[in-house]
């Protein structure tokens, strides 16, 4: 199971949530989603429909809120995974390949890096 991390309104870092957890304005979240979608949230709006946002580098941002004709409107949450090499974890299946070993899967399934 992972571990969820809660930021308090000092900026520590807890895993039990906070008395006083760190909040944003409506304002600030929406500045959050017109930056994930480096300024353009209409040419993201089919991402957007399926709940989330891919980035560059793998993480994936999970975006709630109203969707009203095709159009995006207010955000209510954001939710980012941020993405994360386990070094060694198919090491096992690696050791255990006598000619050669492919891992296949869609982009961003987590296929390890040898």
């Amino acid at each position: 199971m992972d571990t969820s991390f809660y930021l308090t309104e000092d900026s520590s870092v807890s895993t039990v949530l906070p008395k006083n957890p760190l909040t944003i304005s409506r304002s600030e979240l929406n500045e959050v989603l017109v930056r994930l979608t480096d300024r353009s949230v209409y040419t993201r709006a089919e991402e957007l429909h399926s709940g989330y946002i891919s980035m560059k580098n793998g993480s994936r941002a999970g975006i709630c809120g109203s969707f009203t004709e095709g159009v995006f409107g207010e955000v209510s949450s954001v939710n980012i995974r941020i993405a994360r090499s386990v070094i060694g974890a198919a090491s096992r299946l690696y050791d255990k390949a006598e000619e050669g070993l492919l891992i296949a899967g869609g982009p961003g399934s987590g296929k390890p890096l040898f």
